[in-house]
């Protein structure tokens, strides 16, 4: 597995040295992220041998709101690359209804881009399938995994040893296929709410509303404040409720 989260390696160390000390025979886990842009998404997936100082010196914009240039976009991709790194586009279908200007396919090809994502949990993306196929890119399958749950789509490769580095050398060459399950697998495991997640529901609720309408960092400063305004009020509201319950 590689662990991308947005826009953060934490817990990328932790979970390594755990598959590696105790899993070792069953599970590989490798360091990566999802750069994640108002302009695109992209996995970044790193070799086994890669420092923590190394790859985290390839994220020097970290805002999930900053507009990349064309020019940072290609930074982000050729220091992964120099790092013996693989870089992936994200749900393009996806990216492309909510994104500002996403680059074209053939943007990022020219741009030494080494896979596209063509499962993203349940979602299949034909055009980005097929686009790979007819220019020798990799496939990849993605859980996309917000929340705990079902897998629906694994990365498929055929490899001659089960150890990170033959596992690296097949992505590398981008030998990969896909298995999907529409059904997706069990998982029967109950987890406690989060008290924190509950309490700022509603301002999660109403921040990925208005995220959904418009993207661009100067509607972005607003939109803090106004949702800063409902939620005060919405607390002062159950503040009083509380105090005067009948």
């Amino acid at each position: 597995m590689v662990l991308t989260d947005h826009n953060s390696f934490r817990g990328v160390e932790k979970i390594r040295e755990i598959a590696r000390n105790e899993y070792d025979d069953k599970i590989k886990v490798f360091a990566g992220l999802e750069w994640t842009t108002s302009r695109c998404h992209l996995t970044l997936i790193f070799p086994p041998h890669v420092t923590t100082e190394e790859y985290e010196s390839v994220l020097k914009f970290r805002s999930y709101t900053h507009t990349p240039t064309d020019d940072e976009i290609k930074e982000v991709i050729t220091e992964t690359k120099e790092l013996g790194g693989l870089v992936g586009v994200n749900h393009y279908p996806l990216s492309d209804r909510y994104l500002l200007n996403q680059p074209s396919r053939l943007q990022f090809y020219d741009w030494g881009i080494d896979f596209f994502e063509i499962l993203n949990g349940k979602s299949y993306d034909y055009l980005s399938h097929k686009f790979s196929l007819d220019h020798g890119l990799g496939v990849l399958s993605a859980t996309d995994m917000h929340v705990p749950g079902p897998v629906h789509s694994w990365t498929l490769l055929n490899v001659s040893e089960f150890t990170e580095e033959a596992i690296f050398t097949e992505l590398k060459q981008k030998r990969t296929s896909y298995l999907f399950d529409l059904d997706g697998s069990p998982y029967d495991v109950e987890h406690k709410n989060n008290p924190g997640y509950i309490f700022l529901s509603p301002l999660i609720q109403i921040g990925s509303m208005l995220n959904s309408m418009y993207r661009s960092d100067r509607f972005f400063s607003l939109a803090f404040v106004l949702i800063g305004f409902i939620y005060m009020t919405f607390i002062v509201l159950e503040v009083l409720r509380k105090l005067f319950k009948p």
